[in-house]
């Protein structure tokens, strides 16, 4: 009876040995071996390449310090039909082929406007700026827009804020007194920011834009 009680309790070591043996190969315990887990003292950083899903396409938020890229081509002039959303009062911004400008003249909102690419502080966030061309109708003078004009030069090379203040026309800048280094713009082309901060829906081709048809009273 108690040689039948030491087999079966060396038969149970063993299986607890077999299974830990299993349990220790490096298919299922990494750590069986750390050889397999050592990093070569060459070794600095994993290369990876930035994936841009989302770009604003706005204008600099009060809070913003802010530079704008001075290449050519990374700015244009293009066609854009505000419109103020009746759901949300948001101002929304619609691309316009200028082709299409006879055949939409009675649609109010439709100015040039001077795109531009920018990034803001502290983490170089990247946006485009489209910045509204002076109206020449204004007698008066385009103030707001042509002193936005002016701080596109300046966030040339400084980093700025954009400011608006009450019973002031014209938005002024103030200057960032810290030292901060130079902006890194992204290595995206001009096309592809463009491509990805205004979708497919926010450009008007034809007449039946949604859009158009409101403004025009049709729907």
């Amino acid at each position: 009876m108690q040689g039948q009680q030491n087999q079966q309790t060396r038969a149970s070591i063993g299986c607890v040995l077999d299974f830990y043996i299993m349990s220790n190969t490096e298919e299922t315990n990494p750590f069986a071996n750390l050889d397999s887990l050592k990093v070569d003292q060459s070794f600095d950083d994993i290369t990876t390449e930035t994936v841009y899903t989302h770009i604003s396409l706005r204008q600099p938020s009060p809070q913003d310090f802010f530079r704008v890229n001075p290449a050519e081509d990374s700015r244009e002039r293009f066609l854009f039909l505000k419109y103020k959303d009746p759901n949300n009062m948001s101002d929304d911004l619609y691309l316009v082929i200028p082709s299409l400008t006879n055949q939409i003249a009675d649609v109010p909102g439709i100015r040039p406007y001077l795109v531009v690419t920018a990034v803001a502080r502290p983490k170089n966030v990247q946006f485009i700026w489209p910045v509204r061309l002076p109206n020449s109708a204004i007698t008066t003078g385009d103030v707001w827009a042509t002193s936005a004009q002016v701080l596109i030069k300046e966030a040339e090379t400084n980093w700025i804020r954009k400011e608006s203040k009450p019973g002031i026309q014209g938005f002024m800048g103030s200057r960032a007194k810290a030292d901060w280094p130079e902006p890194v713009f992204p290595e995206l082309s001009f096309k592809e920011m463009l491509e990805i901060a205004i979708p497919a829906e926010r450009i008007i081709k034809d007449q039946s834009n949604t859009v158009v048809r409101r403004l025009r009273g049709e729907i």
